[in-house]
């Protein structure tokens, strides 16, 4: 046969990049916010760490699950979430499985289980 010549570049593979926390937190269908003693305050919630859920969209996993508006969520994966940078760490260390959130409920605490 016939003799030729082929230049071949070779680079890293690109893994999938993980979705970004808020497009997470989107698809989730739920705000969060920091539970500052303010925060805790205003709402009448006498948890004073993790986040506090501040909307939950209509029909979305979040809703699905049961969360509601006020809920704080204290752990992701049973990994503690004091601030929203660590609820945002954890969603993404946990993206594209099942969530276990630990849910404070005005005076019960509750596991639920949020699928993405």
């Amino acid at each position: 046969g016939k003799t030729s010549t082929v230049t071949i570049t070779i680079t890293a593979l690109k893994e999938d990049t993980p979705a970004s926390p808020s497009e997470v937190a989107r698809q989730l269908g739920m705000k969060v916010e920091e539970l500052t003693p303010e925060v805790s305050q205003n709402l009448g919630i006498r948890h004073l760490e993790g986040v506090v859920v501040l909307t939950v969209e209509e029909a979305s996993p979040a809703a699905t699950a049961g969360i509601r508006e006020g809920d704080v969520i204290i752990e992701v994966n049973r990994q503690r979430v004091r601030t929203t940078e660590e609820y945002a760490k954890a969603l993404r260390k946990g993206a594209g499985s099942p969530l276990l959130l630990l849910i404070s409920r005005g005076e019960s605490t509750l596991y639920v289980a949020l699928k993405q």
